[in-house]
């Protein structure tokens, strides 16, 4: 969209999808890129009450499972009558917009819905609304009792940090302008199983397969940091991300799509004379795991302070980039795998892994060959979307404030 967009165009681009019978629910990435966008440009227009984190929510409610958990067990089997309200009253959306999203969500999930309240269901909603206020605010009681007694045993013991699988390997490649490029991890090879190992995943996460690692490569220690982008951006005459004042020099470039890191890797491999690229999905996956099956690299919970992101309990989540190695790394001596920023890889989007490659290369055929894959998830998400597996897909053209990206050197055998 080349204009800010009012609530009114908003609607009725709703319904322009909803008359096409598309089923939102396997066009996630076309629904999210849409509503990134709109986020990106109602930051600039006060009248919207419409933030980024949000629109997260209504990005996650379009996979029902996880919208039960957004709405604290408002879902029911005669669909999603009620959303419209709880969003409208709890979030502040326009009521329209919400009403339409509503329908949306039934339609993709096969659930009817009815947005015209009569009275009965009006007083229903009513009583319903009353034992939700009384269950929010036990629910947040319990909430803040559970995270004071989390953080009081986190400080009670020493900081967690994942012990390296083997003494982790660091180098930087020499630039012939001078200077140094990003740091460098050599990853060892092996094999693993990608995709949804808990069994509770979304369906682009399965089939579950096992994918060996055979080539000898190097990623980015961390995800690729203003200070070593900015040098592209002099030597290059490249368009100069914005930092959205949150700062440079060590926190992750953002702002940037899959063509501008793209150019950047071929700029480095002219500058050091060795071949820098995106990763492929499950070299970056096998990266993230750094060996571990759970749903982070250090286990199953996000826990106090180990990640950026919307409830992790640091001062950046919800707010802002941190700067990179805040957190423990991984096995792998890697940092930021979980959260922080969005980070592209080479493969296009496919909506399940039937037919993925089990040798590591990207998948650049077939699928939606209009979206890139992003991973790792970022400072505005629920913990949720951080897990090794979570997929996601993003316009190539798309700059927004949560991505960045990191590359892969192949090494000589």
């Amino acid at each position: 969209m080349s204009d800010l967009p009012d609530v009114e165009a908003t609607v009725n681009l709703l319904k322009a999808i909803l008359s096409e019978g598309v089923d939102l629910t396997s066009e996630k990435p076309r629904f999210q890129g849409f509503l990134q966008d709109y986020a990106g440009r109602a930051r600039a227009k006060q009248s919207l009450n419409l933030e980024r984190k949000h629109l997260n929510v209504l990005v996650s409610g379009m996979g029902y499972r996880h919208f039960d958990g957004v709405v604290k067990g408002r879902g029911d089997a005669a669909g999603l009558n009620g959303l419209a309200d709880w969003l409208a009253r709890e979030e502040g959306y326009d009521k329209a917009l919400c009403q339409w999203v509503e329908v949306v969500w039934s339609k993709s999930l096969g659930l009817a819905t009815d947005i015209k309240l009569d009275s009965k269901r009006k007083s229903e909603e009513e009583k319903r609304r009353q034992a939700d206020e009384q269950a929010r605010r036990r629910n947040a009681q319990e909430q803040a009792r559970r995270r004071e007694e989390e953080a009081r045993r986190q400080a009670a013991k020493p900081r967690n940090v994942s012990p390296p699988v083997q003494p982790v390997e660091v180098f930087r490649g020499r630039l012939r302008i001078g200077g140094a490029g990003p740091a460098m991890v050599v990853l060892p090879t092996g094999r693993f199983r990608m995709g949804d190992l808990s069994g509770d995943g979304y369906n682009d996460e399965r089939p579950v397969h096992t994918v060996t690692i055979s080539r000898r490569i190097a990623i980015c220690q961390y995800p690729l940091t203003f200070e070593d982008y900015d040098l592209y951006v002099s030597a290059m005459g490249a368009e100069r991300p914005g930092a959205q004042g949150w700062g440079r020099g060590r926190r992750p470039v953002i702002n940037v799509n899959w063509h501008d890191a793209k150019g950047y890797a071929a700029w480095l491999s002219e500058q050091t004379g060795k071949t820098y690229r995106l990763p492929s999905e499950s070299e970056w996956e096998y990266a993230a795991r750094a060996g571990t099956e759970t749903a982070y690299s250090w286990g199953d919970e996000i826990g106090v302070n180990r990640a950026n992101c919307d409830g992790s309990g640091s001062k950046w989540s919800d707010r802002q980039t941190s700067p990179v190695g805040s957190f423990a790394p991984n096995g792998f001596g890697l940092y930021d795998m979980h959260g922080n920023v969005w980070e592209w890889v080479e493969d296009c989007w496919h909506g399940n892994y039937e037919g993925a490659s089990s040798d590591g290369s990207a998948w650049t055929s077939g699928g939606h060959i209009s979206y890139a894959v992003v991973r790792g998830g970022s400072w505005s998400d629920y913990p949720r979307i951080l897990g090794s597996a979570n997929r996601s897909g993003n316009w190539p053209s798309d700059r927004v404030d949560n991505s960045g990206f990191r590359l892969v050197q192949d090494l000589n055998p």
